[in-house]
């Protein structure tokens, strides 16, 4: 289980008024809740959605547990193969923390699965073949049992467990201005990103370029980071005068990793790169503006080629040089960190331009 699926902001009162996206895994060893297949649409490529029977009791879980309540409801949602994201919309103060809702949720989810798998041959209409096999494979002895009082943060053993979910979720919160429709957008895109990565693995490793206004920018990694919605440059200053705010920076730089979000920066100074380790840490992604060029073999070094195989890098590069190895000049610095303060704000979806321009055409 990712670490940062247990992890709440300090900082945050769970019980407030505010807007969350979440994402909760699936168990490993499930079928998948639904099917992502590519097709066109307007002559484009684009992403269609099957939902199977694990995905059928999903969203019908989601209507039974979240319609009724009064104090928050769902913006947007996608059940994707092994995970879904949702956008929950919290309009009054809680009784309880988010915590126990979505730990109320997983656990309904739980009851209802273990209820069809106990149902086995029993079970009527279309699924009916699904649930039969589906129960077949599980040991005899296996806990069936509809109770479930297990906390979502206290689990019984992940291993053992007959249920949907792994413990625990991820939660991102809007803390700025437009983050609801970032947050919106990015979970309605996921079953087009979920086709990109299968299309073209070649994006994650491979010698691009894109149009940042009047530039021309080499890249190698990750282009879907850019549509993350929570990206934050990270810039520390020497000068006393620029350092005032910098614990107000520093606890949003903090959040932004909580939240798998994306550091952008060159990442010059000693105190910048240690935001970066930050980041590889907690499993946040990164966006490293450099000033060397992407030669046609160049490869990253071997502990940011390994981010780049996991998705989580993207390198942009100003080219202004031939190599790494050249002294940075202060101009050079001002001019990659004026590049991650625009990469930091484009909006979710920015990737897409570059993106339709190299897809091939479906078979």
């Amino acid at each position: 289980m990712d670490a940062n699926f247990n992890v709440r902001c300090r900082l945050h009162d769970y019980r407030s008024r505010c807007i969350y996206q979440i994402t909760m895994n699936c168990l490993r060893r499930l079928p998948p809740l639904t099917r992502i297949y590519a097709r066109q649409f307007n002559g484009k490529l684009a992403a269609g959605v099957e939902v199977l029977p694990l995905g059928r009791l999903v969203y019908d879980c989601m209507d039974a547990y979240f319609k009724p309540q009064p104090s928050m409801r769902i913006l947007v949602r996608s059940v994707m193969p092994d995970h879904i994201h949702f956008v929950l919309y919290v309009h009054e103060n809680l009784d309880k923390p988010l915590g126990t809702y979505i730990g109320e949720f997983s656990s309904l989810c739980t009851t209802t699965f273990r209820r069809y798998l106990s149902a086995g041959a029993d079970r009527k209409g279309a699924d009916s073949a699904f649930w039969r096999d589906l129960r077949a494979r599980l040991p005899q002895d296996a806990d069936l049992g509809t109770q479930v009082t297990t906390d979502h943060g206290r689990p019984e053993e992940e291993q053992n467990r007959i249920a949907i979910f792994q413990i625990g979720f991820n939660d991102r919160i809007a803390r700025r201005r437009g983050a609801k429709d970032s947050f919106c957008q990015y979970v309605l895109d996921n079953p087009y990103r979920h086709i990109v990565r299968k299309m073209h693995p070649e994006f994650f490793c491979n010698n691009m370029a894109m149009q940042l206004g009047d530039r021309k920018l080499q890249l190698y990694g990750n282009i879907l980071l850019l549509d993350n919605p929570d990206k934050a440059q990270v810039q520390i200053s020497r000068r006393p005068e620029k350092r005032l705010d910098l614990p107000r920076r520093m606890a949003s730089w903090e959040e932004t990793i909580r939240q798998r979000g994306v550091l952008v920066s060159p990442f010059i100074s000693p105190e910048e790169r240690e935001w970066q380790h930050k980041a590889i840490k907690g499993n946040a992604g990164i966006i490293l503006v450099v000033n060397y060029e992407f030669r046609d073999r160049f490869k990253p070094y071997k502990s940011l080629f390994e981010l780049c195989e996991q998705g989580r890098l993207l390198m942009v590069t100003t080219a202004t040089q031939i190599a790494s190895n050249v002294p940075m000049t202060r101009p050079e610095a001002l001019d990659m960190n004026a590049i991650a303060a625009q990469l930091a704000t484009l909006p979710v979806g920015a990737s897409h331009q570059l993106l339709l321009k190299r897809l091939r055409p479906l078979p």
